[in-house]
């Protein structure tokens, strides 16, 4: 003798039943989201594979502050050629940002007093200014 089915174990088994087919396709389309980037999102790049280098870095921290320079090597030392002819030269390992504060500084500063360097080195703790 078979007993009645209870109605909330034949909603467990049909709840059951449709987890079982969807968790599947619920898996992959959040993997498949995973691989979409979205622009708007922090931290999230367009091409993972495309990675901007330093020296791309560098240009635009420079172009951040109003500095366009005319020729740039960057290896241990970084030095820039601005216009005027000002040589500059700041070490690679160093706060960029930073680094080029302080030549915008130190630029501006050479301007109001009338001078015009020569050479500004701020690879040490306090930049060296060649007038």
């Amino acid at each position: 003798m078979r007993l009645p089915r209870n109605k909330s174990n034949n909603k467990k088994r049909v709840f059951s039943l449709l987890l079982f087919v969807f968790s599947p396709i619920i898996l992959l389309t959040i993997i498949k989201l995973e691989d979409i980037s979205f622009p708007n999102w922090p931290g999230r790049q367009l091409n993972p594979a495309v990675n901007p280098s330093k020296e791309t870095e560098f240009k635009k921290i420079l172009g951040e502050y109003g500095i366009t320079p005319e020729n740039l090597d960057y290896k241990d030392t970084i030095t820039v050629t601005l216009p005027g002819p000002l040589t500059v030269r700041l070490a690679a390992s160093s706060d960029l940002k930073y680094s080029v504060a302080s030549l915008q500084f130190i630029i501006s500063r050479s301007k109001i007093e009338g001078k015009v360097p020569k050479s500004i080195d701020l690879r040490f703790d306090k930049p060296v200014v060649v007038y």
